[in-house]
């Protein structure tokens, strides 16, 4: 089956300019993960070219899910190999998530078993001049803590999102929603999809988090700023965060990923020069966890 290369339960990685680690839990109820997370790392990917982060959530029956997220952010992580492209980073990113969509679809004709699986992708890239491409389908989010205020980038395309923008839910409202699990937007599912792109400029001390719905379905916005806010590096902002959404019944897979920056002063040069200094750890499931 396609797509099911044992993932990483955990990656973090460490430089004097930027800081980033990402988690993954199956949670307390679900028998498997559907979710699937990517982080460019320092020994395979061409940092020269930016540093791109994946969050993906799964859907669909039997191994579908599983399946949908993983394969979106393997594609996803093709960005490092792909021929130079002509037009902007934001066309470009946003050209992989169409594509990924067309991938998934191929792929769902090849099996009976993969027939209706989909995923969301909130997926960013941070580029020099500290700026950070955003590029997102579904309901996962990517937000931005700057100095104590914690605000998301992206717009849950779901039915109860469109609720919660139009003043007819409240965020409280949506979490416990008979419907909140209907996505109207995600890949797989449709032959175009329009992915939301935005570009933020970053400054020293940002904190970005993606976040599967595992996280914010369960989690209020102020526990989880408090845990970023609280937390002094990005591994153990994830593992709060993960362990917040145990501590609320654990009712979904959860994924984080975290990014702490420390400079944005030539940033993706200094960390393309492979310099001395970087600290980088990986775990895949059922291995013990780096020590911090």
């Amino acid at each position: 089956m396609p797509g099911l290369a044992e993932r990483p339960s955990r990656v973090q990685w460490s430089h004097d300019v930027l800081e980033v680690a990402g988690l993954s839990d199956v949670g307390l109820v679900r028998a498997k993960n559907e979710d699937s997370f990517y982080i460019a790392e320092p020994p395979r990917a061409d940092l020269a070219r930016g540093v791109l982060l994946a969050v993906a959530d799964g859907m669909g029956g039997h191994l579908a899910g599983e399946v949908a997220s993983s394969c979106a952010v393997d594609f996803m992580s093709t960005y490092y190999s792909d021929e130079p492209f002509d037009g902007t980073i934001e066309e470009k990113l946003s050209q992989k998530v169409v594509q990924a969509n067309e991938t998934l679809l191929a792929l769902a004709q090849t099996s009976q078993m993969l027939e209706g699986m989909g995923t969301t992708l909130s997926s960013a890239l941070l580029v020099e001049n500290g700026k950070l491409v955003i590029c997102h389908v579904g309901d996962s989010r990517i937000y931005l803590l700057r100095e104590g205020e914690l605000e998301a980038q992206t717009n849950d395309h779901s039915f109860v999102g469109e609720q919660v923008r139009l003043g007819l839910l409240t965020e409280d409202e949506a979490r416990v929603h008979p419907a909140r699990n209907i996505i109207t937007r995600a890949l797989g599912i449709r032959t175009r999809v329009e992915p939301e792109l935005s570009t933020l400029d970053l400054k020293p001390g940002d904190r970005i988090l993606l976040a599967s719905d595992g996280l914010h379905g369960y989690v209020e916005e102020a526990q989880i700023r408090q845990a970023l806010m609280e937390s002094p590096c990005a591994s153990e902002a994830a593992a709060r965060l993960v362990g917040l959404a145990l501590d609320a019944g654990g009712m979904d897979n959860v994924t984080v990923v975290v990014a702490t920056i420390r400079e944005i002063d030539r940033m993706i040069e200094r960390l393309a020069d492979k310099s001395p200094g970087l600290a980088y750890a990986k775990t895949l499931p059922g291995l013990e966890e780096p020590e911090k």
